[in-house]
Parts: C-alpha cells; structure tokens; sequence
C-alpha cells in the first residue's frame, strides 16, 4: 500500500497545543489528578456512603408517599372535607389579569437566571474540592467533619492542602482540575455578580411594567383553594372541575 493510501494521523495528533492550554504534568507543581469520591456522610461516628444512604431514603420516601396517599384518601371520607373541597376546588384564577402576555426580558432573564446558576453551582464545587470536607465546628480538626469526597485525613505522613485536593468530572466541576481554587474562585464570584445584576434588572423591570400583579392574588381564597389542592394531589382523586379544560364543559 502505498503512503497516499495510508490513513491519515488522528485529529488530535496533527493539533497543537494553544497558549492557554493545560498540562496536567506541570499545573499546580505536577500535583497528579486524584479525583473525587463520591459524597460520605458521618452519623455518629459512623461513615456511610452515597449507596448506604440511598439505599434506607429511597424505601422510607416510598413508605412515607405511601402513608400521606392513605392519610389524605381517608380524610376524603369526611364529610366536612369533602364539603371544603367542594367550596375551594382550587381552579380558577387567583391573579390580577395581565394583558400584557409574557414579554421577551421575562423569559430571557429566567434563561439567564438559570444559567448563571449552573455555572456558580458548579464552581462552588470545585471550590468544595479544594478542602472536600465540611464541619461544624471552627477548629476543622481531621476526623471532626461531618461530610467528605475523599478518604480521611492519613496519620502517618505530613498532610497538606495540596493533598488535600481533588479533582471533578470536567462536566460537574468548573474548571475541574485539582488544586484550582483560584480559577473557580473567578468563576464562581465573577458569575455572582452577573446573577445579581440579572435579579436587579429583572426586579426593575417586573415592577415598572403589569408583570407584578401576576404575583399579587386577588383574594385570600387562595390560602385554602392551596389547601384543597395539595388534599387532591395527595389522595390522587381530583375535584371533577379540576379536570377540565374548558370551563364551558364543567357546568
């Protein structure tokens, strides 16, 4: 086979490297990539891991839904609770009418709102990866947290920050390297303000145009139409006015 037929080098082989790129065997010292595990929680003086943890919540929410479905399909049996939910079935409009409709800056700014705090999500944890530990004391003294992403602090040797470190997923931490606190630090403080900015502009705006009545209700019928609400939702039987679509139909 002659050397025209031969494959090309691989995309990555025939790239080079940018100013700003990173090489793991020179950032922070040459400190290796040790990355995080995943979350232990103390009780006691006990450590359970994520798996322990889930494996009693998730049976006991299912209980508890199960208990809260019975507790409010029994209490539908009462006559003064059906008579309540009867009076308030929780339809209908609680709000001022907006004519308005919903402008461009109101969706937008929720997009940005929901952006800004993904990213400062995830910055903060990896400035929590820096020291993956969390206490509840002041003193921070080894063995005295309550949550870690790393085994515990090792007795037999100096134990530094540094050490300290870890490493995230590059698609949960920002920027997900170890011993990056500086950068997430950045990141995470300079999308802070972007996130403020965003709540002022949208504040300025909400209250400068009708968009504000949509928050304020009419009445104070809406505290029990709630009330009956959470009743239906709970007992998974619903008002017959409560499945309607057209109003016209439910008379």
């Amino acid at each position: 086979m002659s050397d025209a037929k031969k494959d090309p080098l691989p995309l990555a082989a025939q790239l080079t490297k940018g100013i700003e790129s990173v090489d793991l065997h020179e950032f922070a010292g040459g400190i290796a990539q040790e990355m995080a595990t995943l979350p232990q929680i103390r009780v006691g003086r006990k450590w359970y891991t994520t798996a322990q943890i889930l494996t009693v919540l998730i049976p006991l929410g299912f209980v508890a839904g199960l208990c809260v479905v019975a507790f409010a399909q029994q209490i539908r049996t009462i006559p003064q609770v059906q008579a309540f939910i009867q009076e308030y079935p929780g339809t209908g409009r609680f709000s001022h009418p907006v004519q308005s409709g919903f402008p461009w800056w109101l969706r937008y700014q929720h997009y940005l709102n929901l952006f800004f705090m993904l990213l400062m999500i995830r910055s903060g944890l990896q400035i929590l990866a820096d020291h993956p530990r969390l206490y509840l004391d002041g003193g921070c003294t080894p063995g005295r947290e309550w949550f870690r992403l790393r085994r515990p602090v090792p007795k037999d040797r100096v134990w530094t920050a540094k050490d300290d470190t870890l490493a995230l997923p590059k698609w949960l931490g920002l920027p997900g390297l170890r011993h990056s606190i500086g950068l997430a630090r950045w990141w995470h403080f300079s999308l802070d303000t972007l996130w403020v900015l965003n709540g002022i502009v949208f504040y300025i705006l909400l209250f400068s145009t009708d968009q504000w009545m949509r928050l304020i209700p009419q009445s104070w019928d809406i505290i029990p139409n709630a009330v009956s609400t959470a009743i239906q939702y709970a007992s998974f039987d619903f008002h017959p006015r409560s499945r309607c679509f057209n109003t016209m139909v439910c008379k």
